[in-house]
Parts: C-alpha cells; sequence; structure tokens
C-alpha cells in the first residue's frame, strides 16, 4: 500500500471534487495493479490506512 499512501499525501482539499449534497460523503476510484480478489482479504486494512488522512474528525 505505500504508493496508495504516497497518491493520498497528495490528494487534493476535501472541500473539492464528488460530494454528496450534505458534504458527508466523498467518492473516488480506487485502482490496483492486481486483482482485489487474489489479494488476502488484510490488505483492506492498507486501503484504510492509505485514506485515513483524507478523512474529517
Amino acid at each position: 500500500m505505500p504508493s496508495s499512501q504516497a497518491r493520498a499525501d497528495r490528494a487534493p482539499d476535501p472541500d473539492t471534487g464528488p460530494l454528496s449534497t450534505d458534504g458527508k460523503t466523498a467518492y473516488s476510484t480506487v485502482r490496483f495493479s492486481v486483482q482485489p480478489s487474489t489479494l488476502d482479504p488484510s490488505y483492506l486494512d492498507g486501503v484504510d490506512q492509505a485514506v485515513r488522512p483524507l478523512s474529517r474528525p
């Protein structure tokens, strides 16, 4: 997930982009270099960690 984290660090301001009308939900596209179905389910922990900086308290 290091490449995902690097991209999350460069993510645009969370106030921009595809947001729900109430501003509480953002939409994003995630791409993998391999088929996610071939990964151990624990890969989701890495995804969660990579996008954590994008969440608001």
